[in-house]
């Protein structure tokens, strides 16, 4: 698709002091773009020189191939739309009187608006849920509202290209998502190209088609998410320790963070032999004992696990070797044998909080095998054994067995992470 927007080698200072640094980039009409960065690396600004609050002092900024000061003041306005950072209104004006506001540029001098213009304004709320307060005063809504009021006043404008300038900064989660579904909705039914500055590399990753990502004025890194979204772009731009999985539902790079404790705990792993560890699980109940072991550096390996299980997307993404099964289909006597010998090579087994069906028993029988080679093994406790079994009682008479010859119950990962300390690292 062709460019609305090509930005080509621009700079702009403060004093003696450059801001933005040789920034060249192309935006496609339709596009939904998150520019990222830590604070100081030049995301308002840049936001700022689109929309000509700021000039550069080198290169030019092209909308639909000319260049933005060529544009009069109404033209541009008709073009770009700004949602601003700073978000206050101290007057007593309406909902409806704000986002008339955004007609502006159509307006001739000494006329009013007219019934198109009211059209529009009526789209505009109806898009963005503001309908139902337009009499209200602006200053009596809350944030999350008041987001959408500046929003529909922006779309009253009818720009080709809508920026914003975190729009979610001060929200609660449920107004990000709120404002974010929103945007989503105005760029692919209204063919609105999106420009937003975020702080949240999660939301970014989740909403945005592209990524700008930005360190010390100038551009880092740029193109769709699953280019942009990696460890290793993160801990360089904002000095952060990250892992980046694929969402289960979405499919979109999303990162979790790691603290300074965590990051010491895995140099003290890495100092020790790496433990391997076989995890039993099944019916996603061990998706998050899997993360929380994969987090602290162990060495992994599950199964059996039917493909398309939660628990084995959750090892696929963790690149956790894994003995599989098709689909629904009962443990296979090769499955079978390939796990024990996976258990058998693995320093300990965790069996998760999973329930025994007739398809799954074998994980049992296997688990129950390896411990007469003297296995450590641990058992996450969770619901009463007799309301997981699904096979009259066989998958109960197991499990005690398994407890018989010495597994040890933990009640959570924590109690878990202490016995393996305890035991393999003293």
């Amino acid at each position: 698709m062709a460019a609305i927007l090509n930005i080509d080698n621009i700079v702009f200072r403060y004093g003696s002091h450059d801001i933005l640094k040789e920034i060249s980039l192309n935006i496609s009409k339709g596009d939904f773009v998150g520019i990222l960065g830590p604070n100081g690396s030049g995301k308002t600004t840049l936001l700022k020189t689109i929309t000509r609050v700021c000039r550069p002092v080198k290169g030019i900024i092209l909308i639909d191939n000319k260049d933005i000061y060529g544009y009069s003041i109404k033209e541009f306005a008709q073009k770009i739309a700004f949602v601003p950072q700073d978000t206050s209104i101290n007057f007593d004006f309406t909902v409806e009187d704000i986002i008339l506001m955004g007609r502006n540029p159509y307006l001739k001098p000494l006329k009013r608006e007219n019934i198109e213009d009211y059209r529009v304004v009526m789209r505009s709320m109806e898009l963005t849920d503001t309908l139902k307060f337009k009499d209200k005063k602006i200053t009596q809504l809350s944030g999350g509202e008041m987001q959408r009021v500046l929003i529909a006043r922006a779309l009253a404008q009818e720009p080709e290209i809508l920026i914003l300038d975190e729009p979610t900064s001060h929200l609660d989660i449920n107004y990000k998502f709120e404002i974010l579904e929103l945007l989503k909705i105005m760029n692919m039914k209204g063919n609105i190209t999106v420009i937003i500055a975020l702080h949240d590399i999660n939301l970014a990753s989740l909403y945005c088609k592209k990524i700008i990502l930005l360190k010390d004025g100038r551009i880092f890194a740029a193109g769709i998410p699953e280019e942009v979204v990696s460890s290793k772009n993160l801990e360089i731009v904002f000095k952060v320790k990250a892992n980046i999985y694929k969402h289960p539902v979405t499919g979109k790079p999303y990162a979790t963070f790691l603290y300074e404790n965590e990051i010491e705990d895995l140099k003290k792993i890495s100092n020790n032999r790496r433990l391997k560890i076989h995890v039993i699980g099944g019916g996603g109940q061990a998706s998050l004992l899997l993360r929380d072991l994969h987090k602290k550096g162990y060495t992994l390996t599950a199964g059996v696990l039917n493909i398309g299980d939660s628990d084995w997307k959750t090892a696929k993404q963790l690149k956790i070797q894994v003995i599989e099964e098709s689909p629904f289909a009962p443990i296979s006597y090769k499955s079978y044998q390939e796990n024990i010998e996976l258990m058998k090579s693995a320093d300990l087994v965790v069996l998760g909080n999973i329930p025994f069906g007739y398809g799954n028993i074998a994980n049992l029988e296997g688990l129950l095998m390896v411990m007469d080679c003297g296995k450590k093994a641990y058992i996450i406790k969770g619901d009463p054994v007799t309301a997981r079994d699904y096979t009259g009682g066989r998958g109960q008479q197991i499990y005690e067995g398994i407890l018989k010859k010495g597994a040890i119950l933990v009640n959570d990962y924590t109690e878990l992470d202490c016995y393996i300390k305890e035991e393999f690292f003293k």
